[in-house]
């Protein structure tokens, strides 16, 4: 289903969806087990959307305001867990700074390419 969704940005390869959360619940079973993974319907409101930045603006809203506060409660207290699931979106260990341990809020074409960096 979610598959069929590909979300492009300039320089950069298009996000399938499908492949996305599938390597997401993929890592969250190896560190959390299967009842934590994130569910498609999620990103169905994507599917409605007329162009792709349409979509862009939807996966931003999905992913900053439903599924990363949902992995933050999932590993609250365990930071490292969470950077091993999304190590794109912590700030490198060199770059010492008070949200290092914090995942950063990434937008719109930051946003697609840590997803595909994942």
């Amino acid at each position: 289903m979610l598959d069929s969704i590909e979300i492009s940005v300039a320089e950069e390869d298009p996000l399938n969806l499908g492949k996305c959360v599938r390597k997401i619940n993929q890592r969250i079973l190896e560190l959390r087990g299967s009842d934590y993974q994130i569910g498609h319907s999620y990103f169905l409101p994507i599917q409605k959307c007329n162009d792709n930045d349409e979509r862009l603006t939807c996966l931003d809203d999905i992913w900053n305001h439903q599924v990363m506060p949902l992995l933050k409660e999932y590993f609250y207290g365990q930071a490292d867990l969470l950077r091993q699931l999304l190590p794109s979106f912590f700030i490198q260990e060199d770059e010492q700074s008070q949200t290092a341990s914090n995942p950063v809020v990434l937008h719109r074409e930051e946003l697609v390419a840590a997803l595909n960096k994942l």
